[in-house]
């Protein structure tokens, strides 16, 4: 998915994954977790359209998606 991406946002995606790995919830990344609950499904701002989805389980994270905010829902994790 990365790889299809425009090139200004894989700019901005690497620009907030290096902000992510020094503090996963600062303010301007609106790190939230996802529903069901109990998955332990989170995503992470981009920009404004786009988003990260990722796995957190004993502080392992496996990044799952990067793309539009509009198509998260229709990825099958």
């Amino acid at each position: 998915m990365y790889k299809e991406l425009p090139a200004l946002i894989k700019r901005k995606a690497e620009k907030q994954e290096a902000l992510f790995r020094v503090d996963m919830f600062p303010p301007s990344l609106n790190t939230e977790k996802l529903s069901p609950k109990h998955a332990n499904m989170w995503s992470f701002r981009v920009d404004m359209a786009y988003r990260v989805i990722f796995h957190l389980s004993k502080n392992i994270v496996v990044f799952l998606y990067i793309g539009h905010h509009k198509d998260i829902y229709r990825f099958k994790f």
